[in-house]
């Protein structure tokens, strides 16, 4: 559970520091939300990937829908959510 309350904090970095950021490129975005997962001194590497992994994935969701509240993209990755412990849970 505390894994993917991470990874919504991370995704919503995300989601601000693109509000804030609105001509950042996607490397730029990750590269920050990479620099601030490592910050967190978080010990287990699966956690790290697992953050980065979400923000990557909210950032896709934000792109493909522009006009989307954060609220509503919110929602979405929330759905998508499982999917993503799912496959980080595979990789092991």
């Amino acid at each position: 559970m505390e894994d993917k309350i991470k990874m919504v904090l991370a995704a919503s970095r995300m989601w601000s520091f693109r509000k804030e950021n609105p001509y950042a490129s996607d490397e730029e975005i990750l590269k920050y939300i990479s620099d601030y997962v490592y910050s967190l001194d978080i010990r287990d590497e699966k956690t790290k990937i697992g953050m980065i992994a979400a923000a990557s994935k909210a950032l896709a969701l934000s792109k493909k829908n522009r006009y989307m509240t954060e609220k509503q993209m919110l929602r979405d990755f929330m759905r998508e959510l499982p999917a993503i412990s799912e496959s980080i849970s595979e990789k092991e």
